[in-house]
Order: structure tokens, then C-alpha cells, then sequence
């Protein structure tokens, strides 16, 4: 009931965002092919992002959903070679997930924090990198920026912990899935042209999101953790700054094709 309860909010939401994001009429709008941006991109659950390069080089960071999962199968998200994980949280981090897909193909390589990786040493997953924020990476053929991740008050999510987002330079393109994060200084360095922000629960709000973007100025922002809370996704793709472009994604599939949004 639960299940079919937040599917039906998300169609709920759809229908409140389509309007939002085909401002065709508008005078000096700019197209946004999604389809050709977001090609080989998913999102699913949570910060649950996957994606497929054109190398055909699969990627998974912070995946929740398992391979036995119909819309995995439907999706063919089932063999990743690299998976990255944002931080130890139960919404981002599930060892019997990793040891489903680590089954499926024994060379994937599972990197993440230290604390990460030695949770994964302890259960007999060796094939694994420990990484640090703010470092330039290559793993699977897969070039990547790690990014901190945190909060600038409280102590869940603390600067100290070394917990990060990622920037994937993959398909001729900059994807940065940011993890549990505010709006950081460490972003004002940074360059994105997908940015994939925490919009809601664990201190994620639209606010921060949009902060977000007009630092880092995205062609296009995809909510990810969004709880599946339609009024906070649609107020997130109604405040994106202008010239910023935002799209979603249902059960893996993505909201619309094209996007009209107003030159700066």
C-alpha cells in the first residue's frame, strides 16, 4: 500500500511539474535536450543516480535498489563496474545490495570513504578504494572529482567525517551527484553541467538547492532524495534560477525529453 501510495504522488507531481518545465512561448528561451544529456543516466530511489557511458562502462553511486528489483531489470542497471558511496547512512549505504550486485560481477570496484571501506573489508569485500574529498580520481576507466559533503551546523553530516559527493567526467559531460550536503564553499570551485542535489530530508531543503545552482550554474538540475515528496520536488523545479533548466525522474524514467528555460 505504502509502494503504491508514493507511486501515485509521483504521477501526482508530474502533472504538477509538466506546466513548470515546457515554457515553450517564453521569449528567448533556450532547449534543453535532456534526452541527449541525461542519455544513459537513471535515477531511481534516494541518491540512488546510475549511469552508462558511451564505452558502455556502467556506474552506480549510492545504490538502494537490488538486482532482483523488476525496475532494475526493466531499467538493465543490473551489472555495475564501478559503484560509489556517498557516506555510511542507511539511505545511501546497504551491504546486502553491494553483496547482491558484487555477485553479479566480482570485478566491480566499491569506493567510498574509509569508514566505508572498511565496513566492506570486515564483511570479505576486498575489491574496494578508499577516497578523500577534494581529490581527482580514475577507477573502471571512469575519471571523477570527489567533492566534501556536509553541513555547516550540527553534528550528522560533519565536514570532519570526510563524507563526499562525486563529479563524473563521463560522456562529454560534468554529472555531480552531491550527497548530503548543504550549499558549501568548496562549491564556488566547482563546475557542473547536471547537477543532482539533496532536496529534501536530512537537512535538505529547496533553499540549499537553489543556492546550489546559482553557484554552480548547471545547464540542467535533476532532484535526487527527494523522499518522494511531491510539493518538495515541484517547489524545487519552480525556484530554479533563471537560465537553469530542471528535470525528474519516475521509477528510472525521465520526466520529459526537452526543456524550455529562460536565457540569462
Amino acid at each position: 500500500m505504502h509502494k503504491l501510495t508514493t507511486q501515485i504522488s509521483l504521477l501526482l507531481v508530474a502533472l504538477m511539474i509538466l506546466p513548470l518545465v515546457a515554457q515553450a512561448g517564453e521569449k528567448n528561451a533556450k532547449s534543453i535536450d535532456c534526452g541527449k544529456l541525461l542519455k544513459g543516466v537513471a535515477h531511481f530511489t534516494d541518491n540512488d543516480v546510475r549511469f552508462k557511458t558511451k564505452d558502455s562502462i556502467v556506474i552506480f553511486i549510492d545504490p538502494m535498489s537490488g538486482p532482483e528489483k523488476e525496475i532494475i531489470k526493466q531499467c538493465n542497471f543490473i551489472t555495475p563496474d564501478l559503484i560509489l558511496i556517498t557516506h555510511a547512512h542507511s539511505d545511501h549505504f546497504q551491504m546486502e545490495i553491494l553483496k547482491a550486485y558484487s555477485k553479479i560481477n566480482p570485478k566491480v570496484i566499491i569506493a567510498g570513504p574509509p569508514d566505508i571501506v572498511q565496513v566492506l573489508a570486515d564483511s570479505d569485500i576486498n575489491n574496494t578504494k578508499s577516497l578523500e574529498p577534494g581529490k581527482d580520481y580514475s577507477l573502471a576507466d571512469v575519471k571523477f572529482e570527489t567533492v566534501p559533503a556536509y553541513f555547516l551546523r550540527g553534528d550528522s553530516h560533519p565536514k570532519a567525517n570526510g563524507w563526499m559527493g562525486y563529479i563524473l567526467k563521463i560522456n562529454n559531460a560534468r554529472y555531480y551527484v552531491t550527497g548530503d550536503t548543504e550549499a558549501i564553499p568548496e562549491m564556488e570551485s566547482i563546475t557542473a553541467d547536471v547537477l543532482f542535489p539533496l532536496v529534501y530530508g536530512c537537512g535538505g531543503n529547496v533553499a540549499n538547492v537553489v543556492k546550489m545552482a546559482k553557484i554552480i550554474k548547471p545547464a540542467l538540475v535533476v532532484p535526487v532524495h527527494t523522499g518522494g515528496n511531491p510539493e518538495a520536488i515541484k517547489k524545487c523545479i519552480d525556484a530554479m534560477p533563471k537560465g537553469v533548466a530542471s528535470t525528474y525522474f519516475i521509477d528510472g524514467k525521465m520526466l520529459t525529453e526537452k526543456i524550455q528555460t529562460a536565457s540569462d
